[in-house]
Formats: C-alpha cells, sequence, structure tokens
C-alpha cells in the first residue's frame, strides 16, 4: 500500500471508535494477504467469562515464514466494577482460546458499550522447553501488551508503528508484530523527549533569573535551584496529564439544569482547553494559568469545588505536590515564563498515551504508566545538564520479585506457617490464574449476598452451603485460612524502609504486593466475619492505611523525594473511585524524607540521644485492661464463627437466635472497649510514668517525642493550609529542640550555630533515623520489619569527604570500599531483631579485598537467605555495573541453608525469574569463605575444597606478584618500531631506557604475539637532561603529562596529582628490576584466562601482571594455570565483569593452590609446556607469514582467524580493503589452512594430555572430571 493512503487507514483504523469492517481491513493489509481469513466470524465464550465480555469473535489465522500462529480475535466487553480482575480475565479469556487451538498468539481488539475508546491488543503464550525438549504448556500465563486507541487517545506511537509495517508489504513473522508492541521503546523516546523538555525549561529559567533580579533574590533567598524547579513544574504537568484521564478536571454545568455534573465528566484534554483559552484569557500561561491551577484551585479547600476563575469545578488535592517549591511567593514574585516552552511540552506529551494504571508483568500497556514515569523520572535524577547520562532504574520483575520475597521471609519469621504457603499465597495475590480468579470473585458475589440476606431464610443456608463448597475448591493454603486475622495484622503493621527511594520504585512496588495480598485474604475474611464491610478493604482503603502505618523512605536527592510522593499520589488516585466525595490527598513530608542516610551525626557530633527512646511504648498503646477486653472479644467472635461455618442446618432457627445474642454481646463489649479507651484517654500509662531515676528534663524530652509521634499523624491526614502549617511549624520546632537539647546536655553548643544553615533546607548532610521515625524505634524489639531498596552505585573516590564520618560510624569501613557497602550496615542497623533486608547492589563486595569486613559482618551477624548473583548479565540498562541480590535476616543462626542462584552457570533461561527460580541450589552458611564468597552447589563445593586442600596458594610460594607499569598517557611513551629506531640512531644512549612492550591483547595460551610497540622507560628519579632526543620528544605531549597541582579546581588537561615529573612515568615502579627477568604473565581483565612466559627484558602495562620466581618453575607453573581444573577453579572465585571477563587481579591470582611436587616430577609437565610453546610460536609465525603477504592495510578480527573462513569469505574481507585476488592465491589460502588447523589439532591434543595429567595431580574422580568438563 501507497504511504498516503496508510496514512489514511491507520487513521480511520486507531483515530476513530471501534468498527470491524476496518479493522479486518487493516488487519488484511498488516498481514499482506487475505486468504486466513475464514469466512463469516464465529462467536465463542466459556461461561465462566460471562461476566466481563458478551462474546469473543473469531476471524482467522495467519501463519508467518517460520509457521507460527497468530489468530485474528474481537472481544465485546461487559462493564464490570472489578477493575483489575477484569483486566487480567480479558488476557485469560485469550490464553484459554489459544491454548483449545494450539495458536501461539493472537491480534485481539477489545471494545465495549461505547466504542469510542478501545484496545489493540497483541496476546501470546509462554511456554517453557523442558529437558527432554518437550513443550510444557502453561508454565507462566499468556502475556498481553496493548494500545490504548479511539476518538478520545492520542496514538501516535501506535500509528507510527503499523504505519511502517504496512507501507513495507511484507508477511511479518510474530517477533515482528511482538516487536510492533514493545513498551520499552515507548519508555526510551519519551524519556529523551522528556529530558529535553527539563532541559530546556531550565534554560529558560536560568534566563529568567539572569534577567529578573527579584526572582532570582527570591530563588537565592528560598534556595530552590533552577533544576529542582524544572524537574517539579514538569512533575506536575504530567501529573494533570493523569489526573484529567479521570474526567476530574474542568467539570462544568449542566446547560439544561445549570448544576454542575458529577466527578468524571471532564474533559480528558483539560490541559489542552486551559492552553487554548478555553477556560480563561490570558497573557503568560505559566503566571496567569498554572500557578493559579496549581496553587489555589488544586490546594485550598473550597466548600463546593467551584473554582471561579475557571467557571467550573476542580477538586481540592492536598498532599504537597501542589504547593510552590521552597514555599516562593508566586503571587508577588514575576515568574513569567516563555508561552512558547509549554505549547512545546504539550505537544510532546500529547503524542502519548497516559494510562493511570500501572504496568504488571503479564500485562502491559504500550503507554506512559506511573511505573514508566518512574523510570524516567529516576533517569533524570542525575541529570543537570546536557552532558548527564542519568541514573539507574531496578527492573520491574526484579521489584516485584524482592518484595514478594522480603514479605514471605516476614511472613515466615512472624507466623507458624509453613513456608510454601506463604509462597503459594503471596505469588496468588497476583491473580495469576482465570481459574483462581473466577472462583475468588464467585466467593465474593456470596459475601456480599449474604450480607443482605435474610439471617433464618431458606435462601441464607443455601448461600451457606455454596459459600464452604466455594472455599474448599478454591485450595486457598489452609494454614493461612487458619491465621487470616494475624496475617491481615501483620501486613497492616509491617514496617518497611527505604534508605535510598530513588523514583520509589521499592516503596510502590512492595505497597502494591501488601495491597493485593491483603486483597486476596478478603473474602475468606468475610467467610469468617460477615459484620466486616467491603468499603473498608477497598484497594485505595488498603492503600492509603498502607502508606499510613508502614511506609518509610529517605534520599539525599530532593527531587528523589518528590517524585517518590508523586507515585504514591499516583497510585492513590487511580484507585480513587468516588465521584461524590473526592478525597484529598496524604501529607508525606514525614514519610518520605530528605537526608544523608548514611549518617546521624554532624562533623562527628551525635545529634540525637537515643537513650530517650528507652520508654517502649505498646504498638496499639493499650493497657492490659484494654488487651484482656480485646481477647475476650476474639474469643467471642470465634464461636459466633464456629456457628455460621457449621453445616449442620437442622436447627437453625435457635442457633440464628444464638448468633443474635453473640453479636450483642460482641457489640456490648466493642462498646466497653471504647469506653474504656476514653477512659484512659487513648494512651498507655506507660508513656507518662517513669522510673523515678530519669530527671525531669529526659521525662519533658520523651514527653516531646511522644507529642511528635501524635503530629506525625495527624499532620499526615491535615488538609487545610492553615492546619497544615501549623503542624508543620510544630514539628520542626519539636525536631529541633530534642537536637539541640541533644547538644547542650553533651556540651557541644558550638555546633549548634553551625546547624543553623540547615533549619530552613530540604535536604541536610545527616539523617535521625531514631527521631524523625520514632514510632518504628519505641516499640517493643524496636527497628524496621523489612529495609529493601536498591542503595546508589557511587566509586570510593567519589565519596572523599564523606570517608571520615563513614569511618567513625561503619565497622565495614575500608578506604577503597563503594558507598553501598554502607547501606548493607546501615539496613542491619536500622533492623529490629529478625527483621528482613532486601538489596540489589553492585557483586563485587562477594569477592573483592574491600569487601572482606563485609563478608565477615554477613557471617557472623545475619542469617543469609538469599543470594542471587546476576554476573555478567544485564540487569539495568544503562549501567555496566554487574550485580547481585542480597536477601538476610538481622541475627546469626547455626546451620542456615542459602538459597543460592549463579547466572555465570546459567546457560539457558526465560527472564530473570525463570532463571531464578529454576536454578536454585542451597549451601550452608559456613561453607562461605571470608576471602570470597562462592556460590556453587555443594558437589561443587567439595570440589573446590578438595582442590585447595591438595594445591597450595601462590602466595605461600617463593614468587612475587607485581602489576605492570603505568603511564598515565600510553600515547606520549609507548612507540612503534620505527619511532625506537628513530630515536636510538639520533642518540644510541637512548637504547637504556627504551624497552620492548607487551599489551594484553598480545598475551595468548603459552605464548605472545609481539606488536613491535616499546616503553619510553622514565622512570622515578631519571636525569632527563641525559636523553635529550628523549626529552624533545616527551616535550610534545608536556601539556598533557604535566601532574594536577594538588590545590587546583577545575578540569585538569594533564594527569593525575603526583610527585612525579612532567617526564617521569605515573607510578613509582619500584620492583622495575623485576622486568629483567623471566616471568609469567598474564591480562588482569579478560574473557579467557591466558598465561604465557614472557621473555627476560620484557615490560608489560598495567592491564597485566607478572609473576618472577629464583624456583625456576615458570614452565609447571604455566601448565596447571592453563588448565582446565585452573579455569574451572578461577571461574569460582574470581569477580566477573560483565562482558569484559574474569577480573584476574593479584588478589585472586595469589590464592590460586598449586600442588608442591618434586623437581624430578615436573619434567612431565615441563616438557608438555616445551611443547605447547613451541606450537603456538609455530601457529602465530604461520598465520602471520599468510597475512603478511596480503598486504593488509589492517587486520580484522575475520582476518585475524582467516583459518576459519571459506575461500568465499576471505576474498570479502580483501575486497572491503581493495585488494586483488592473485592467480596463487586460493591455493596457498587452502595450504596455510590446511597447516594451521593441523597444528590447532595437535595443539588441542596436548592441552587434553596436559588437563588429564592435572587432573591426576590432584587425585580428582570421574564425576569431578565430568563438574569441570561441563563448566568449561
Amino acid at each position: 500500500m501507497d504511504k498516503t493512503n496508510a496514512i489514511k487507514l491507520v487513521e480511520k483504523t486507531f483515530g476513530g471508535e471501534f468498527n470491524e469492517d476496518r479493522y479486518l481491513e487493516f488487519v488484511i493489509e498488516m498481514f499482506g494477504d487475505s486468504s486466513f481469513l475464514k469466512g463469516a466470524p464465529k462467536e465463542y465464550l466459556w461461561k465462566e467469562y460471562g461476566e466481563y465480555a458478551d462474546f469473543l469473535r473469531y476471524y482467522g489465522t495467519y501463519k508467518d515464514n517460520s509457521n507460527k500462529t497468530i489468530d485474528i480475535l474481537s472481544v465485546k466487553l461487559k462493564k464490570n466494577r472489578y477493575r483489575d480482575r477484569s483486566r487480567t480475565m480479558q488476557r485469560n479469556l485469550i490464553a484459554k482460546w489459544l491454548e483449545n487451538v494450539n495458536k501461539d498468539g493472537a491480534i485481539v481488539a477489545f471494545y465495549g458499550d461505547d466504542p469510542e475508546d478501545w484496545r489493540f491488543s497483541f496476546v501470546k503464550m509462554e511456554y517453557k522447553i523442558t529437558e527432554d525438549f518437550k513443550i510444557e504448556k502453561g508454565f507462566t500465563p499468556a502475556k498481553r501488551s496493548s494500545f490504548l486507541v479511539g476518538k478520545n487517545e492520542p496514538n501516535h506511537t501506535c500509528k507510527e508503528r503499523f504505519l511502517e509495517m504496512i507501507i513495507t508489504e511484507k508477511n511479518p513473522s510474530l517477533e515482528e508484530i511482538e516487536n510492533a508492541f514493545s513498551v520499552e521503546n515507548v519508555s526510551d523516546e519519551f524519556f529523551k523527549e522528556y529530558k529535553n523538555l527539563f532541559l530546556d525549561l531550565k534554560d529558560k529559567l536560568d534566563i529568567l533569573l539572569k534577567d529578573d533580579e527579584n526572582v532570582k533574590k527570591e530563588f537565592e533567598e528560598k534556595e530552590i535551584s533552577t533544576v529542582d524547579f524544572a524537574k517539579k513544574l514538569l512533575g506536575q504537568i504530567v501529573f494533570i496529564y493523569f489526573l484529567q484521564k479521570k474526567g476530574w478536571l474542568g467539570v462544568q454545568r449542566d446547560s439544561k439544569t445549570g448544576k454542575f455534573k458529577e466527578w468524571g465528566t471532564g474533559p480528558k484534554n483539560f490541559l489542552k482547553k486551559l492552553h487554548t483559552g478555553g477556560y480563561a484569557n490570558y497573557e503568560n500561561f505559566f503566571k496567569e494559568i498554572l500557578e493559579p491551577l496549581f496553587y489555589e484551585a488544586l490546594s485550598t479547600q473550597r466548600d463546593d469545588d467551584y473554582y471561579s476563575l475557571f467557571d467550573c469545578n476542580i477538586p481540592f488535592l492536598n498532599g504537597g505536590l501542589f504547593e510552590p517549591i521552597g514555599g516562593y511567593n508566586w503571587k508577588e514574585i514575576n515568574l513569567k515564563l516563555d508561552n512558547e516552552i509549554f505549547e512545546k511540552i504539550f505537544k510532546v506529551f500529547d503524542r502519548y498515551n497516559f494510562t493511570i494504571k500501572e504496568d504488571e508483568p503479564l500485562d502491559k500497556e504500550v503507554a506512559i504508566d506511573p511505573e514508566m514515569l518512574g523510570k524516567v523520572f529516576e533517569n533524570l535524577l542525575e541529570v543537570i545538564d546536557r552532558k548527564s547520562k542519568g541514573a539507574f532504574y531496578t527492573p520491574r520483575e526484579i521489584v516485584h520479585y524482592m518484595c514478594q520475597q522480603s514479605l514471605i521471609d516476614y511472613l515466615e519469621t512472624n507466623t507458624n506457617i509453613k513456608r510454601e504457603d506463604i509462597e503459594k499465597f503471596i505469588n496468588l495475590s497476583g491473580f495469576s490464574t482465570s481459574e483462581y480468579q473466577r472462583k475468588l470473585i464467585e466467593l465474593e458475589k456470596i459475601n456480599e449476598q449474604l450480607s443482605k440476606a435474610n439471617i433464618s431464610s431458606k435462601g441464607y443456608v443455601k448461600l451457606l452451603n455454596e459459600q464452604m463448597e466455594t472455599v474448599k475448591n478454591i485450595n486457598f493454603p489452609i494454614s493461612i485460612i487458619q491465621n487470616l486475622e494475624k496475617v491481615d495484622e501483620l501486613l497492616r503493621c509491617v514496617k518497611i524502609a527505604d534508605p535510598a527511594v530513588g523514583s520509589g520504585a521499592f516503596p510502590v512496588g512492595i505497597m502494591n504486593e501488601i495491597v493485593k495480598a491483603r486483597s486476596v485474604l478478603t473474602p475468606f475474611m468475610m467467610v469468617k466475619n460477615k459484620d466486616m464491610d467491603i468499603e473498608d478493604r477497598t484497594f485505595y482503603k488498603l492503600k492509603w492505611e498502607t502508606i499510613q502505618n508502614c511506609l518509610y523512605g529517605v534520599d539525599i536527592d530532593s527531587s528523589a523525594v518528590d517524585i517518590t510522593k508523586l507515585r504514591f499520589w499516583l497510585s492513590l488516585v487511580v484507585d480513587e473511585e468516588s465521584m461524590d466525595d473526592i478525597k484529598a490527598l496524604p501529607n508525606l513530608d514525614h514519610k518520605i524524607m530528605c537526608g544523608n542516610s548514611l549518617l546521624d551525626e554532624f562533623e562527628g557530633i551525635k545529634l540525637f540521644d537515643d537513650s530517650l527512646l528507652e520508654t517502649v511504648e505498646e504498638e496499639e498503646g493499650e493497657p492490659e485492661k484494654l488487651k484482656k477486653l480485646k481477647i475476650e472479644k476474639e474469643n467471642l467472635k470465634k464461636v459466633a464463627d464456629e456457628l455460621v461455618l457449621n453445616q449442620n442446618w437442622k436447627e437453625l432457627k435457635p442457633i440464628s437466635e444464638k448468633l443474635k445474642e453473640l453479636n450483642e454481646d460482641i457489640k456490648k463489649l466493642e462498646n466497653k472497649y471504647k469506653k474504656s479507651k476514653n477512659q484512659n484517654g487513648g494512651a498507655p500509662q506507660s508513656q507518662i510514668t517513669l522510673s523515678d531515676a530519669i530527671n525531669i528534663k529526659r521525662k519533658k524530652s520523651q514527653q516531646k517525642l511522644t507529642k511528635l509521634k501524635k503530629l506525625y499523624k495527624e499532620y499526615f491526614n491535615a488538609s487545610g493550609k492553615h492546619d497544615k502549617k501549623y503542624y508543620r511549624e510544630k514539628i520542626e520546632k519539636l525536631e529541633w529542640e530534642l537536637i539541640e537539647e541533644t547538644l547542650i546536655e553533651s556540651g557541644n553548643k558550638n555546633a549548634l550555630e553551625k546547624l543553623e544553615q540547615y533549619k530552613k533546607s530540604r535536604s541536610k548532610p545527616f539523617f535521625l533515623w531514631k527521631l524523625y521515625f520514632s514510632d518504628v524505634f519505641r516499640r517493643e524489639n524496636s527497628g524496621f520489619d523489612i529495609v529493601i531498596g536498591n542503595p546508589p552505585y557511587v566509586r570510593q573516590e567519589k565519596i572523599k569527604e564523606l570517608k571520615p564520618a563513614l569511618e567513625r560510624n561503619y565497622k565495614t569501613y575500608t578506604g577503597v570500599a563503594d558507598l553501598f557497602v554502607y547501606f548493607y550496615e546501615l539496613g542491619y542497623n536500622i533492623l529490629r531483631d529478625e527483621g528482613v533486608l532486601a538489596y540489589i547492589t553492585s557483586n563485587k563486595w562477594m569477592r573483592a579485598n574491600y569487601g572482606e569486613k563485609l563478608r565477615k559482618f554477613f557471617k557472623e551477624n545475619t542469617s543469609i537467605k538469599e543470594i542471587i548473583d546476576f554476573g555478567g548479565e544485564k540487569v539495568f540498562e544503562t549501567a555496566t555495573v554487574d550485580t547481585n541480590i542480597m536477601i538476610f535476616k538481622k541475627g546469626y543462626e547455626k546451620d542456615n541453608l542459602i538459597s543460592c542462584v549463579d547466572f555465570t552457570k546459567i546457560k539457558k533461561y526465560n527472564g530473570f525469574i525463570d532463571g531464578i527460580k529454576s536454578n536454585r541450589f542451597k549451601i550452608p552458611q559456613s561453607d562461605l569463605k571470608e576471602n570470597s564468597f562462592n556460590l556453587s552447589p555443594p558437589e561443587e563445593l567439595n570440589l573446590k575444597k578438595k582442590i585447595e586442600k591438595i594445591g597450595i596458594p601462590l602466595k605461600d610460594w617463593d614468587i612475587k606478584i607485581n602489576y605492570g607499569i603505568k603511564t598515565g598517557f600510553n600515547d606520549a611513551f609507548i612507540i612503534d618500531g620505527k619511532t625506537k629506531d628513530e630515536l636510538i640512531k639520533k642518540d644510541p644512549k637512548n637504547k637504556e631506557i627504551i624497552k620492548p612492550l607487551l599489551r594484553g591483547r598480545d598475551i595468548k595460551r603459552y605464548g605472545y604475539e609481539f606488536a613491535d610497540l616499546w616503553l619510553i622507560f622514565t622512570r622515578r628519579g631519571i636525569n632527563i637532561d641525559e636523553y635529550p632526543v628523549i626529552k624533545k620528544h616527551l616535550e610534545k605531549y608536556k601539556e598533557r603529562l604535566e601532574p594536577k597541582p594538588k590545590d587546583f579546581k577545575g578540569k585538569w588537561k594533564g594527569r593525575k596529582a603526583g610527585s612525579y615529573k612532567w617526564y617521569e612515568i605515573q607510578d613509582n615502579i619500584a620492583y622495575y628490576k623485576e622486568f629483567e627477568k623471566e616471568k609469567i604473565v598474564w591480562q588482569r581483565v579478560t574473557k579467557e584466562p591466558m598465561f604465557c612466559i614472557a621473555d627476560k627484558g620484557m615490560f608489560i602495562l598495567d592491564s597485566m601482571a607478572f609473576i618472577v620466581t629464583e624456583l625456576h618453575i615458570e614452565k609447571y607453573l604455566s601448565t596447571i594455570l592453563n588448565s582446565k581444573i585452573m579455569k574451572y577453579y578461577i571461574d569460582t572465585m574470581t569477580h566477573q565483569y560483565g562482558n569484559t571477563g574474569y577480573l584476574l587481579s593479584n588478589q585472586y591470582v595469589e590464592r590460586l593452590p598449586i600442588p608442591k611436587i618434586p623437581e624430578n616430577e615436573q619434567i612431565p609437565f615441563i616438557e608438555k609446556a616445551d611443547k605447547m610453546i613451541e606450537l603456538n610460536k609455530k601457529f602465530l609465525n604461520k598465520k602471520n607469514e599468510f597475512l603478511k603477504s596480503l598486504n593488509l592495510t589492517k587486520i580484522t578480527k575475520k582476518l585475524e582467524t582467516f583459518y576459519n573462513l571459506s575461500y568465499k569469505e576471505l576474498l570479502k574481507e580483501l575486497k572491503k580493503q581493495k585488494i586483488n585476488s592473485t592467480d596463487d592465491l586460493e591455493n596457498r589460502f587452502n595450504n596455510y589452512k590446511k597447516e594451521l588447523n593441523e597444528i590447532k589439532q595437535e595443539i588441542e591434543k596436548t592441552d587434553k594430555e596436559i588437563d588429564k595429567m592435572v587432573y591426576k595431580l590432584y587425585n580428582l574422580t570421574g564425576e569431578e572430571i565430568k563438574i569441570i568438563e561441563n563448566m568449561n
């Protein structure tokens, strides 16, 4: 189809309401064929889906070139109040269809009674290939990706992707269809555009500050940066884009009645209407429209929600998002941003779909959802200018997994329920199976009918029987049912902290897991307690309760704090279904806070007296009398529950009467409970009755702490501006009074003056966990139940100013540890006993020297539940760092078993979660060694121990291991052979300091390929004037060679600071004479460990290391180091750098266990080494001989291994360099190829012989050899 007609078709199909004929026309053009349509469409539907759909309509089946099948379907939907479950049931309906008809995927149009907006979806079945290569269906549910399209939906992405597909007129594959529905591409595209909008907005603000002295003064006084202002403003606009989808904004009067319409009827493009003057005229859009909307309409309570400026209803939202950043005076300050910038912002945003429903792992919308927005925000955190790259965002499947695992560990610790039952319960919370979901909804319906039925009617009895039968059929873990109230209460009261919230991925993620889990319990709780009000268990109320009771977070970046709060507010807005009374959002200032979470001190001075926490508050604040009343009430409820659940209905009437009596008794007890609580003033006596030994001053401080807790709670729910200001000031005053009292008591009055500057600052260089979150630390067994997160990956070179404080505060401190290390110890410190920590961090701590203290700390103080080492697998899109997940429980347990996954040993897996769940193994914690955490199954661990028992670490031999030479600027000091000859010709004395040089890439197994490169070795202390020719040569690079002065600020063009002179190599190589000896050399970071013997006088760069010894054992050692057994051992104990390979630094090589054997027993190994050296030299010479004959301008990777090419492929490579073939080329090529392959075979044969000898040396069994062979 030509482009013009294709544009028309795509526009008609996706830009309007659902039309079946247009839909089929589009599908025919997309697949380039109509033969797959099977005549008149047929309608189907299974009974269990009748509540969600009128019918499923089948049109035909498309088959791609690889015989994968895609059905073409449409589904007419019914309106259903169970929004989340309806979405899942839609996916499961198609999954059941595909499984029944044995198809791979489906293109589906989902539409309802109002076809203006509809969903264009691709559903694909997921299968697992079993070990015997059979397809296992239903291993994971189907996955759905969708575009929201129609009259009211911008669908730029959808149109763009399918326009291209139609124009190309080819038969698309299933994979190409799937890629067209990719949400990741939207995320990347939106981030790039969002970043550019942010930078443009920041530039406009910078210009405004430069031109307007009043604005500049206001920003300086309120400590507002243009970076933070631009980020917050864009966040506010994005929030409105989500909000307007609910129809809450710009609600107008009914033209007939004159009354305002209901919430939900506002325009879905409210901002666009504001911008085009639809509600009010303006000259400056920001000053006259946006500021009043944000800081007046949305943030001020009005009795009737009417906002006169726009002559419409706008809800009061509260929460802090729509408060002026830094409290700037928006009414007085003339902050006039150019209208053009907003035109540009709206033009970009209007191209995308904004959906208020966050994606789930199995159901994704190709749109901007709050979770994707979190990813965009987190990537933007570190962006301050156009050179910034952004931060790292934890993938949602990893967040989902870690949140679930931490909750499972928490529930296992605090109940006697079997772990497998808890796992089933938590995993079920996602409603992953259609059958389970259908039965759960059936149970909810029965519960609803029971609540309305007459207790003495026959229908009531029938409903009770149906209720019991449904509970049995759900196959829900009985142990969870037996502990419903306890599990629900544990989830309601769990205390969770993220000490580096970023964009809020973990706090929001674990909130969703808690809410889903508690919602799963709801229908079962209603079975046991028919008086329960379902309205108290809506998603909205459960989220609100979870945010208020459970979640705490900190970040040093104020933008991160704003983003996390915004995501919580968005999450609440998603589930606010009320059309009558839109609730004000909570204030999260004292739930998600700004500060340096690693430090609770200031310049070495402790800022809060922990002993003020000694008076423990009971979790519910109940005195003993109230506790007894509660127990009595619960006992009576159990009796009532037993009567309701009793299946003997013969004497229903008397039982019913008894139930009424019991309910009356329960109500009396509840009244008694309330009355008793009021008599006690709702506060436990223990808070105010303190030991006589505590002085009055301390008593007052503790009372302030108690008052703070109450104020935090009241502020959370406060909505009026006056109330919020009142609570905020009271809280700040009490917090600073407690800090000041601590300083005065400890005699540190001087610190008060220095701290004054931080009183009004949002971000502080400290964070007082036990003051700001005192409710968590004033309970019995104080601390958090769960600490979870993705601590920042900051290299140790960038935290120099923090190191003294870190050293004072952390046992795991080492001068070279990266920042994340201290977050582990912080997490441990703020956990309560048996609390759970779950982090994803760099995995360097597992093997690096700086991680030894941390490994020791874990071994001695924690019970490690899980370690997942991702090795070189790329978890983060933009980060090269290798990562691991660590989950531990605070407190050491003897005989603890760790669940482990090592991705470096997994060959195939379908996504990270499948890789984790399919490759677990357990090892005793006692088997982990402080010098390196090795994750291996027991049989591999035993093999490692055997190798270590037989071998002796190289560090215990009479050898020396050193690094190569670091010049600081190779271009100046490394020269080619031609330059070397010229320098020596000009002055023969130069020969003294020009040395042959090997690079890492020159190293092969048993040999090296000298590239005719030479090192100008001007070591420390050399008199450069004795080598004037060399000095003149180096002077060409003098600017780049100068060492950085100590006090220099800014960007330095030369080398790093140091005591060397400009002409000297950078590092002080005190052991330089060792290069004059024969040595074993290797590359320090390499994909394949390779060791060779380098001749006397050969120098190497710092990317390499070398061994020298007086024992004359180089050849014996080289055979062991190059063997499969040592490759296996290196695999188990070294750090890997992603795709770069192994880190073979000195600390690892010196631990390699090599058997010491008598000289006469070394002879066979030496003979084999000689043979391998000779064979490799012969191979290299022969290879280079042929390559040299070709007169190449460049030796490409393919030409480097020409012996693996066909003659045709060789000609293709030569053609790229415009080299013509000669008459004898083919014959020569074939001869060289044959000869080289013969040498290769001889090398491989000798290698196997050496391996056999080494296996015998270590006394390995056949099974042990098999493990090593399989790993290599």
